[in-house]
């Protein structure tokens, strides 16, 4: 993501003869000032019971792009009510700005989806297992993908959603997309 930039062109006319302190002073010849976007953080609580959140953060979009605010997530950590800790969330790969979705826990609050690249796979975590998973000493509770044979295309994964609280659906596709869903254990 482009951040905005303050340019400023200087100009002064000195000669080589010239001491510093006789030159003129430099004047402003051109200014541009990018609108100011605002750094956002937005929480996620798992359930009810708040035993987990997500701490989404970014920079808005732009207000002419009337893009959703997920659109500027930059940064995914988790706060747990029994711990002072926040733990954060590294993906095995690369997240677009289109990748990233607030709508990661199971309506019951027991389950988290993370897309780990934009061409997948979603890993489906418990969250009673999730501070561990985030440390790396546990592997997900179920990895979600499409199975693809030896060099065919990845498929971008995306659009994902709790229908239920033990089933997930997502899109998969390139030029176009087909709805896939997965339950969980």
């Amino acid at each position: 993501m482009k951040r905005a930039l303050l340019i400023v062109v200087l100009a002064a006319a000195c000669t080589g003869a010239a001491k510093e302190k006789d030159a003129p002073p430099a004047k402003t010849v051109a200014a541009t000032v990018a609108p100011k976007r605002e750094k956002f953080p937005v929480v996620v609580k798992s359930d009810a019971a708040a035993t987990c959140e997500a701490h989404f953060e970014g920079e808005a979009p732009p207000p002419d792009l009337k893009a959703p605010l997920v659109f500027g997530t930059t940064r995914l950590f988790f706060t747990f009510k029994d711990s002072k800790t926040a733990l954060e969330f590294n993906p095995q790969g690369e997240l677009f700005f289109s990748d990233w979705s607030f709508d990661i826990f199971s309506p019951d609050g027991k389950w988290v989806a993370l897309l780990q690249d934009r061409f997948g796979p979603y890993h489906v975590v418990s969250v009673a297992k999730l501070p561990d998973y985030l440390k790396g000493k546990a592997q997900p509770d179920k990895v979600v993908t499409v199975p693809r044979s030896p060099g065919e295309q990845a498929l971008v994964h995306s659009g994902a959603k709790w229908i239920s609280a033990s089933e997930l659906e997502y899109q998969v596709g390139g030029e176009t997309s087909e709805a896939k869903r997965a339950s969980v254990p």
